[in-house]
């Protein structure tokens, strides 16, 4: 007997509108599940919630320290693993390549996206304990989005203007990582050989 509502949010801006919406049409759900655009840009809505009286599960991103009271329970993945995972799914690879990796790239997402940013340390955290001694993130690039577009636009401008210093790029998620793939493609890069590419999770459609 219950009543299940869905709503799609694109970018943070547009969740934090759909819930200021479902607030002042003093409408009180039993509860929300919210998987936020991001993560602490969407501390907002979640107090307006709260001192709503409205119970808030979180999905996907970690919340921060500052999220511990807005909350009353947490679902999701261990985002910094996945980066650790990704770095050392990397090392296997150029090891099956006989590649020596050395600088490299990363196609990031929506800027404040706490789950890409814990990715991120996790990977970091293990390139430098694993990689070669000196290997260097020589570009961190947020694409504004999750899709292959996304990291196609990024892979279109950071590929070529680091030709000839990277070996690899980690894509935060595998949709990213699949876009800057083929805008390596595009400018005379063979993937696999010139240099490696490595996803994180979330293969998202076109």
């Amino acid at each position: 007997g219950w009543t299940f509502t869905y709503v799609e949010a694109s970018s943070q801006e547009q969740q934090d509108a759909a819930i200021q919406q479902m607030l002042a049409a003093g409408e009180k759900p039993i509860g929300v599940v919210l998987n936020p655009v991001s993560g602490a840009a969407a501390v907002a809505s979640e107090m307006a919630m709260k001192d709503a009286g409205i119970p808030v599960v979180i999905l996907n991103q970690v919340p921060s320290a500052e999220q511990k009271d807005l909350f009353v329970a947490y679902g999701g993945v261990n985002d910094y693993l996945s980066g650790v995972n990704a770095a050392q799914l990397l090392i296997a690879g150029a090891k099956k390549a006989g590649v020596e990796l050395g600088d490299g790239l990363v196609v990031n997402t929506v800027a404040g996206h706490t789950a890409a940013q814990q990715r991120v340390a996790g990977f970091s955290d293990e390139m430098k304990k694993s990689f070669p001694e000196g290997s260097e993130i020589l570009a961190d690039v947020n694409s504004g989005g999750y899709l292959e577009k996304e990291g196609y636009s990024v892979g279109s401008q950071i590929i070529p203007a680091n030709k000839g210093k990277f070996n690899w790029v980690y894509g935060v998620n595998d949709a990213l990582a699949y876009g800057a793939m083929t805008a390596a493609k595009e400018g005379g890069l063979t993937p696999g050989k010139d240099v490696l590419f490595v996803g994180g999770t979330c293969m998202n459609a076109t």
